[in-house]
């Protein structure tokens, strides 16, 4: 026969627990666990977004909820409200077109009318040895490149 004393079994055959039931589950405190790089980037984002929420928002007890202040709902004299009715009826180029014609023609007539699209601007010779050295002048990572022996990329073992 052996004898026997675990924690469990002493509560089960205590003389307390006979005629009132077993006894409770007894359950015991923990620390919980730590939390990880996503869960503590998780609980900053919810962070900020409550800040940025009650920011721009206004309780409205009404409704018992936050409501989003917009620059719609915002208070603004008589006055004011005129110049943004004027300036939001008022007609825009797109709406009117522009003398009737489509983007297409007016780039076409622009190219075959306008300097700038024909080329016809006199460079002297000065100016464009300026731009010949500017152009051929060597960029930084033109200078790194060179310094490195041409290859930026590492050499693959095959």
């Amino acid at each position: 026969m052996s004898f026997c004393l675990t924690f469990h079994s002493i509560l089960d055959n205590n003389i307390r627990h006979v005629y009132s039931g077993t006894p409770l589950q007894l359950t015991y405190r923990h620390s919980s666990e730590y939390p990880n790089m996503d869960q503590l980037r998780q609980r900053k984002d919810n962070q900020q977004l409550k800040n940025a929420v009650l920011r721009t928002s206004e309780y409205r007890s009404e409704y018992r909820c936050l409501i989003p202040r917009a620059p719609a709902f915002r208070i603004m004299s008589r006055h004011e409200i005129e110049e943004v009715v004027a300036r939001l009826t008022r007609p825009t180029i797109a709406s009117q077109g522009v003398t009737g014609t489509s983007e297409r023609m007016m780039v076409k007539d622009q190219a075959s009318k306008h300097p700038k699209y024909l080329g016809l601007k006199q460079v002297s010779g000065e100016e464009i040895n300026g731009i010949v050295s500017r152009v051929n002048k060597p960029t930084r990572m033109s200078l790194i490149r060179d310094r490195s022996g041409g290859n930026m990329m590492p050499e693959v073992a095959a």
